[in-house]
């Protein structure tokens, strides 16, 4: 007997983004380890991002059919997204019957209204997927130092997070589930699935004639930080090439100091285009795990992260991967230890094969079939 599962998310699994890409690998997982139903319904928040993924035949698909965006579109505001959430959720609420399915995927972040009523009814199907790091929680990576204690005190009035409800959570790494538990008093059941790809084989090829460092990645500050970016890129003495699209595509178009801009690129490129550069860069103000470092590992290409993510350190792997910008560094301090790292790099070619044999240990399909297992094994 085939068993009904529900994937929920933000945007469609076919989208270019990381916790579409994440859902993708999911659905594949499924549909070829076990018999089952696949429905798929996404709040349609972004629908203007650009499609990475075929849409597989038999996953049926609903989604809110609502969506409105600024007129100028540099920046997409929080306003414009709550709203479109609030309109999806009770979109959600009047098409969607979740005792039917036998599992429940969330990865979305911020359904607060309806939290209570999966507590009481469909919270043990339900599997919640962490897809940021816990600062996006307690909305300290908008609201800097006075975060957390805004967050007390929403919590007072009951605005709490899918964190707290969760019985059962699927965390990138140990480090991420402890530091959920800690921040947020959880008490689900964790379950551990840490992203990985397929290592490419033609890694070796290119590694002398490696130049500069790569970006891949959206284009805006909020999270992606891209001003210190440009900052950081006056003091480099490389390049920068930037590879992504945004709403503030604007801040790079013109190539400032040393950014060179490449605009968006096809899913296809990707598993290439990380093997021209040296390293990959990552600035962020807050991450899940961030999967452009993964796929610059699996391309045997060491990472450069700002340490603002609790996974930041798990991936850089106390240095054999690459190298941390402590988060209190400003841009020209990093500048300046980049500079160092690369022009001296006599253990590249260490780091490199490091990196191969850190992404090799990590089985993020086994990871899931085991999961899968654990929920489905009575249907």
């Amino acid at each position: 007997m085939k068993c009904n599962i529900l994937f929920i998310g933000n945007n469609k699994y076919t989208k270019q983004a990381g916790q579409e890409k994440y859902h993708h690998f999911l659905i594949g997982i499924l549909k070829n380890n076990f018999a089952c139903n696949i429905h798929e319904y996404h709040h349609n928040l972004h629908p203007l991002t650009p499609d990475a993924y075929k849409p597989y035949n038999d996953v049926k698909e609903f989604k809110s059919n609502f969506f409105i965006m600024h007129k100028i579109p540099k920046i997409m505001p929080t306003r414009l997204v709550t709203k479109n959430l609030k309109y999806s959720m009770k979109y959600f609420k009047n098409h969607i019957d979740l005792k039917k399915y036998d599992l429940i995927i969330d990865s979305t972040q911020g359904t607060f209204k309806y939290i209570d009523k999966w507590k009481n009814k469909y919270n043990s199907k339900r599997l919640w997927i962490q897809h940021q790091s816990s600062s996006f929680f307690n909305y300290s990576f908008l609201l800097g130092k006075f975060g957390k204690l805004i967050y007390k005190i929403f919590s007072v009035f009951g605005i709490k997070t899918h964190a707290f409800y969760a019985e059962n959570g699927v965390f990138f790494t140990n480090e991420d589930a402890d530091d959920f538990y800690k921040k947020f008093h959880c008490k689900c059941k964790r379950f551990i699935a840490t992203p990985s790809f397929d290592i490419i084989k033609s890694w070796k090829n290119n590694i002398a004639s490696r130049q500069d460092i790569v970006y891949v990645g959206r284009i805006e500050q909020i999270q992606k930080n891209i001003k210190f970016l440009i900052k950081l890129s006056k003091y480099l003495n490389c390049n920068i090439h930037v590879y992504g699209i945004g709403p503030q595509h604007h801040l790079v178009e013109s190539n400032p100091y040393k950014i060179i801009y490449h605009k968006g690129l096809s899913a296809s490129d990707v598993k290439t285009i990380y093997q021209k550069y040296k390293y990959t860069i990552l600035v962020s103000k807050f991450e899940g795990y961030a999967f452009v470092l993964s796929e610059s590992l699996s391309n045997g290409v060491p990472i450069i992260v700002r340490d603002t993510f609790v996974s930041a350190k798990y991936i850089a792997d106390n240095g054999n991967n690459g190298f941390l910008l402590l988060k209190k560094y400003n841009a020209k301090k990093c500048a300046k230890l980049i500079n160092e790292i690369i022009e001296n790099d006599t253990k590249y070619l260490d780091r490199c094969k490091n990196c191969i044999s850190f992404q090799s240990k990590i089985d993020f399909k086994k990871s899931w079939i085991k999961i899968f297992n654990h929920f489905l094994q009575n249907h």
